[in-house]
């Protein structure tokens, strides 16, 4: 063989194995789960899942998108579980509790050449019903071939997205839109957590508030009239 085309053949070679990814295995009967916002923190996935969670976490990277305050539920939503619709909405402001129309949470947008550092849990696809429900207004879409670091095998990753209804965009930015502080603390907490340059890249990917507040959010009964 000649030596020159054997060097060039010996180079390519070895750059095609370093650019090759370490490869995740998903476990048996399990699917990929992304947490970007609250469920960064493992306590949070914890009390939706009822259960101590014993599987693998991988921090990793989700390209093609950009993070944002931009998901808005309505406090009205019909869709809400019975006993919350029964609870008017107020935010607090020094000794004033003021109505509000919105509850405002973190939400990911398409933005190619973007990525968002996240957190990748497994869970059984029983269990991730439960984030259906919880996530209402999201919908689940499959982030597997996004992953930067890893080629996941024998299964998918899913991630929740804003429907378009429960955007700002898409309810207005002139209603009165609040994120509950605490839902900003659990975040920011979830950040720590990760060490501070995680936290860096995070505030990085992450559009600021679309809304104007972070307040305390409270709820009481209604009063029958």
């Amino acid at each position: 063989m000649n030596c020159a085309f054997a060097t060039i053949l010996f180079i390519t070679t070895g750059c095609e194995k370093s650019n090759e990814k370490p490869i995740i295995e998903v476990p048996s009967a399990k699917v990929g789960m992304i947490g970007y916002g609250s469920l960064l923190s493992r306590e949070a996935v914890e009390e939706t899942l009822g259960r101590t969670y014993t599987d693998s976490i991988y921090t990793v990277h989700v390209s093609g998108y950009e993070r944002a305050w931009n998901f808005a539920g309505s406090t009205n939503d019909p869709k809400l579980p019975e006993e919350l619709l029964k609870l008017d909405s107020f935010y607090v402001q020094g000794n004033d509790t003021i109505p509000f129309d919105n509850i405002v949470f973190l939400n990911i947008e398409p933005k190619p050449e973007s990525k968002i550092n996240a957190v990748l849990y497994f869970l059984t696809p029983k269990e991730l019903e439960k984030f259906d429900t919880m996530e209402l207004g999201y919908e689940r879409i499959d982030v597997t071939d996004s992953i930067v670091e890893y080629t996941i095998n024998g299964g998918k990753v899913y991630a929740y997205k804003a429907m378009p209804e429960y955007t700002l965009n898409g309810i207005g930015k002139g209603k009165k839109n609040i994120i509950d502080q605490l839902y900003y603390d659990l975040v920011l907490n979830a950040n720590k957590g990760n060490g501070a340059e995680f936290r860096k890249e995070f505030e990085a990917s992450t559009l600021p508030p679309d809304t104007i507040l972070v307040a305390p959010v409270r709820y009481k009964e209604q009063v029958e009239q």
